[in-house]
């Protein structure tokens, strides 16, 4: 599947960005999903953020935390290490079926431009993999062995095992960081979820400028003006819920802390921003590796969770910054439920990353779980959707409107590209 998706991204850019839109699409429904399941576990309950993680979820910021499992690291560390469960599925893949096509394979042996793989150091490999240091052999046939056909298709796109660990070791680091940082700035005395939903949404914007300094995206005035009015519609959301907070008696709270939190969320705004395009560029390197690669570096950001990342628990106990809590038996089936679902989102995020032609399409598709959050509980329960006024529904509206602003852009630009080909 991943050959033909190359195939087709050779033939057509447009099909690819088609492709990736659908990805987009399966984790918005993903993510509504995930905040009908922390709702049907959690039901009864004042908050559902103390299980739930993810990219801006609409429901995860729209309440307070409970005395139930108000531990951020582990959360986000519990979440991140399910990841890992994508590896052994994308390495029987790699190992079994995978295939490289001859021209791919002679670039990337005898050239070592933008890959660092050459000829030579192919050759280091003979002893272990002795198929490995003939172009000859390598264009006739892949290794049998399956590490050793693993090794063979990604030395075929100029990387080795340590690249993917170096990775998967970096790109987990970010990962854990920016969503910690999410947690860390919403519970803070006086800091209402509007106010850290309208600071952490704020990333696409970032994603945009980053995108231009880093993956040379031109400044396009029609994308602009789509960023501009789509955080309008992130304004009008966030006082809409300030503007609900404040008739429920929940709008006291201390400019100081305040202050503090805004520019918590702010960094965990422009780290994700800087995720998404670093992933782009560097992990992907500007999507030029097939899409099934970044599967297998998210699976990594797992392992490296599960190996690594736990010192964590330490330095934060050890500070009192976080004493460390084990869960109750009920709240591990929780958490396990939601971090199966939540994964399997991310794994979406990273992968329409991976098809699409800039980061700003994933990024502001995580706004649309919002909008489409209320469909779905209009849908399913209209009582909750009676406090939706004008501003949350043009607001909404604003945030769909630029999502598709932005992909019918990349189509007529990708589509002139394809014609001049």
């Amino acid at each position: 599947f991943d050959s033909e998706i190359c195939n087709m991204a050779e033939s057509s850019s447009t099909s690819k960005l088609w492709l990736g839109v659908a990805v987009m699409v399966f984790y918005i429904l993903n993510s509504v999903a995930q905040n009908e399941l922390a709702q049907a576990l959690e039901r009864g309950s004042s908050c559902h953020s103390n299980v739930t993680q993810g990219f801006n979820d609409d429901y995860s910021k729209h309440c307070k935390p409970t005395k139930k499992f108000s531990k951020p690291f582990f959360i986000v560390w519990w979440n991140h290490s399910f990841l890992a469960f994508i590896l052994p599925f994308v390495l029987v893949y790699l190992g079994a079926f995978a295939n490289v096509k001859v021209d791919t394979l002679i670039s990337a042996v005898m050239s070592d431009k933008g890959n660092k793989v050459t000829k030579k150091s192919i050759q280091k490999s003979d002893d272990e993999y002795p198929l490995l240091s003939s172009p000859t052999a390598l264009s006739t046939q892949p290794p049998q062995n399956f590490f050793a056909r693993i090794t063979w298709y990604l030395l075929c796109h100029g990387m080795t095992w340590k690249q993917v660990w170096w990775t998967g070791l970096w790109t987990g680091a970010l990962f854990l960081e920016l969503n910690y940082l999410w947690y860390l700035g919403l519970p803070m005395p006086g800091m209402l979820p509007s106010e850290a939903s309208a600071a952490a949404n704020s990333s696409f914007a970032w994603v945009y400028v980053l995108s231009i300094c880093l993956l040379g995206e031109k400044v396009d005035w029609i994308k602009i003006l789509a960023v501009v009015g789509c955080l309008g519609g992130v304004a009008l959301l966030a006082i809409s819920d300030l503007t609900a907070s404040s008739h429920s008696g929940n709008s006291t709270k201390t400019h100081v802390v305040f202050s503090f939190g805004i520019l918590v969320e702010f960094g965990c705004a422009i780290s994700q921003a800087f995720y998404f395009v670093a992933f782009r560029r560097w992990a992907i390197r500007h999507g030029k590796l097939p899409p099934v690669v970044s599967l297998l570096i998210s699976g990594f950001e797992g392992l490296a969770h599960i190996l690594f990342f736990w010192v964590g628990f330490i330095i934060l106990n050890y500070s009192k910054i976080e004493p460390f809590e084990m869960p109750t038996s009920e709240q591990f089936k929780t958490l396990a439920m939601i971090a199966t679902i939540t994964s399997t989102g991310c794994l979406a995020l990273m992968y329409g990353i991976a098809l699409l032609p800039n980061p700003l399409i994933v990024s502001v598709a995580t706004l649309v779980t919002t909008p489409a959050q209320y469909v779905a509980d209009y849908i399913l329960h209209p009582s909750q959707t009676r406090h939706l006024g004008a501003l949350n529904i043009i607001g909404g509206a604003l945030v769909v409107l630029t999502f598709a602003i932005i992909i019918s852009r990349d189509y007529m630009l990708l589509r002139e590209q394809d014609k001049s080909k």
